[in-house]
């Protein structure tokens, strides 16, 4: 699922690499969401129409020697593919290459970000590159490290040859001493070697600095900058990966204004579900291979399960099943907050893989079904909200508390976070704030929303923390070393988090993480969460989103009535509007009604009296009916000396409901009408 060696990436694009072809992005609604961060400006990269059959690159390729001291820009986004696609252009769509093609790839991960150390480190690192293409050669002889620098030595010959003799001893400490000074010139000793390794062979260096992409912008530009340098000193082709937001925004400024047009190629990342299925069947057929081997767990109940390592085939078939086929709740979250990262989703998904809220109890009926087993939707929302924490923490999950108070914010506010969401989302759509559309400064968010009466520091505080959550994406893609000119704009992990709004398992868990002004609240939604068999159940969930909304619009009516200036502002009214939060209640509330267990205890209250139907009778009492639908228990210790019969119609007390349980216990009254043909609540 997430390759971490080079005989793993060939795995995969050899066999489960998935094609981004242009008319197949962006073809469900949640990929609209995705396609909020695509870049405003593609005219200036050829877009592949199918990176399966790249001929746009591959006809470039084919030109050889020609791209010697060129660059080739890979523009896309982090988690796009651009390391995927590089991986297949070498192993697979560039195979019959081989011969005339010397692939050096340069991980930039750990490379110096400073001008005084960066040239030095690549050229140490393209000269490890070239050694480990000469596998077979003994560079440690003289035979080999003369050829390494045979264009140097020639040179030294037809000079100093003539002048002392190539036999002499002279000649011979002279060579010597030219030899030392190649080999200690990293410069020169990078050039031998890049000659030895490729040119020599007739192949062209196509030099690669792999994850460039997932640095700053200046650490980008600066990348390009180095990129141009090595094109300029050495024979070779260089393939810089570049994130697109860079590229767009500085095309026509130094450094990336010199890049050549035909030599800028855009990468779009391919739909999330086919990479996803394309690693799952790939993880299932090696599975197969392991079929021997045995595992086993255990279930709630005790009993020990020992299973074939190759039933784990049927786990991973059945959370495709249950992300993708039947909602696209979880489909929409992950990738909403991965963004165009497929990378990042992967990861996400294998979070998912590894809940513990996936229990034993549900791998069992996985196996039992093969697979074809769907994980019920509440659960899958609960995992990707909660992970693997019981009680939900905003800082702790993927997914963040919109009404979070921290506790380390200059100013604690419940509404902070989505205002500054709600203003990027509404503000963005119609209007240009800068040079660079789509983008504001943070001194002007926090100028336009000061005036709600939030301090600037509040204000910077939790935009820091949005950025760093993903919420927020900046111009210069960094997430710390952040300043009031710096550019901004929402994130589809922003978006996401907008549309969780609407989702009362959200509200729910939020109200876990809310520090409440007032004890009693506070205490109501402990008492419901405290139980692990209870936590979850719907009831529940309805009962601490209510409370979280009655919490919230009163500290809403409370700002409001405390500022003359927000008394009848519109726009303050719609950044922190709560109604679909409230519509979304509802939704649930109506829809959960139709179980006459949900509001039982609202219908049938403790200590009244009701009229109901003895329809059982056991040893240790009777079960009566009540017109709503649901049957109580009669305990015999309860039955104060009268004994009914099945039919009887009699006047119960309700002693207590639990709608969660589904259980409730009474107190015979009284006899009404024995042995009653129909309940006639109308007598």
């Amino acid at each position: 699922i997430n390759p971490q060696t080079v005989s793993d990436r060939e795995l995969i694009v050899s066999n489960a690499y998935v094609s981004s072809k242009r008319r197949e992005r962006y073809i469900e609604p949640i990929d609209r969401v995705v396609r909020v961060s695509k870049p405003v400006s593609e005219t200036k990269a050829k877009r592949l129409d199918d990176t399966a059959e790249p001929n746009e690159i591959i006809n470039q390729l084919e030109r050889g020697k020609e791209l010697e001291h060129q660059v080739l820009l890979m523009v896309g986004g982090v988690g796009s593919g651009k390391t995927t696609f590089i991986d297949y252009l070498k192993f697979v769509a560039l195979k019959e290459h081989s011969n005339s093609l010397c692939w050096l790839r340069i991980n930039m991960n750990n490379a110096p970000v400073n001008r005084e150390e960066i040239y030095r480190w690549i050229r140490d690192k393209i000269i490890k590159e070239c050694i480990s293409e000469l596998k077979g050669y003994d560079l440690s002889s003289l035979d080999e490290i003369q050829k390494v620098f045979s264009v140097e030595i020639n040179k030294f010959k037809r000079i100093y040859g003539p002048l002392y003799g190539e036999e002499s001893a002279v000649y011979k400490e002279k060579l010597g001493d030219e030899i030392q000074r190649l080999l200690s010139d990293i410069h020169a000793k990078t050039i031998g070697y890049l000659r030895y390794c490729c040119g020599d062979k007739g192949k062209l260096a196509v030099i690669v600095l792999d994850n460039c992409d997932k640095k700053n912008r200046d650490e980008q530009l600066l990348m390009f900058e180095v990129s141009q340098w090595i094109r300029e000193e050495f024979k070779c082709l260089v393939v810089l990966p570049l994130r697109d937001e860079t590229f767009d925004n500085h095309r026509d400024q130094p450094p990336l204004d010199t890049v050549l047009k035909d030599m800028v190629f855009r990468i779009e990342p391919p739909l999330f579900q086919h990479v996803l299925f394309k690693r799952v069947q790939l993880a299932l057929s090696k599975m197969k291979k392991e079929s021997g081997k045995k595992l086993s767990y255990g279930l709630p109940n005790g009993f020990h399960v020992e299973y074939p390592q190759s039933d784990q085939a049927y786990y991973l078939t059945s959370i495709l099943k249950s992300l993708f086929e039947n909602d696209r709740f979880a489909r929409r979250m992950i990738v909403g907050l991965a963004g165009r990262n497929v990378r990042r989703a992967l990861e996400l998904f294998i979070e998912f893989c590894n809940s513990g809220y996936i229990g034993e109890d549900e791998i069992l009926k996985i196996r039992a079904s093969e697979g074809k087993y769907s994980i019920p939707f509440h659960k899958v929302a609960t995992v990707l909200i909660r992970m693997n924490k019981r009680y939900y923490d905003g800082d702790e999950s993927f997914i963040k508390n919109l009404f979070s108070a921290s506790h380390d914010a200059p100013t604690p506010t419940y509404f902070s976070r989505l205002l500054i969401l709600r203003f990027l989302k509404q503000e963005l759509s119609n209007k240009r704030y800068t040079g660079i559309k789509g983008y504001i400064s943070i001194d002007s968010v926090k100028k336009k929303l000061t005036k709600f009466g939030y301090p600037d520091e509040n204000i910077e505080h939790e935009v820091r923390y949005l950025i760093n959550s993903k919420c927020i994406i900046t111009e210069h893609l960094r997430e710390d070393d952040v300043s009031d000119d710096d550019l901004i704009r929402l994130g589809p992990a922003g978006y996401v988090h907008l549309d969780l709004l609407h989702n009362v398992m959200y509200l729910s868990a939020v109200s876990e993480d809310t520090n409440f002004l007032d004890r009693e609240t506070a205490e109501a939604i402990k008492n419901r969460i405290v139980e692990p068999e209870t936590h979850l159940h719907i009831k529940n969930n309805v009962a601490n989103a209510k409370d979280l909304m009655s919490f919230l619009k009163s500290l809403k009516s409370d700002i409001k009535s405390s500022s003359v200036f927000l008394k009848d502002d519109f726009i303050f009214d719609n950044l922190i509007d709560l109604s679909e939060c409230e519509r979304a209640i509802e939704r649930v509330e109506q829809s959960a009604s139709e179980d006459p267990w949900f509001n039982a205890d609202k219908n049938l209250k403790r200590g009244q009296v009701y009229k109901a139907l003895i329809t059982n009778s056991e040893p240790y009492g009777f079960f009566a009916e009540f017109d709503i639908g649901i049957t109580g228990l009669i305990h015999k210790t309860k039955l104060n000396d009268i004994v009914p019969s099945i039919g009887d119609k009699v006047s119960v007390k309700i002693c207590w409901v639990d709608v969660i349980q589904r259980k409730m216990s009474l107190e015979l009254i009284e006899i009404l009408e024995e042995e009653a043909d129909e309940l006639n609540f109308d007598d």
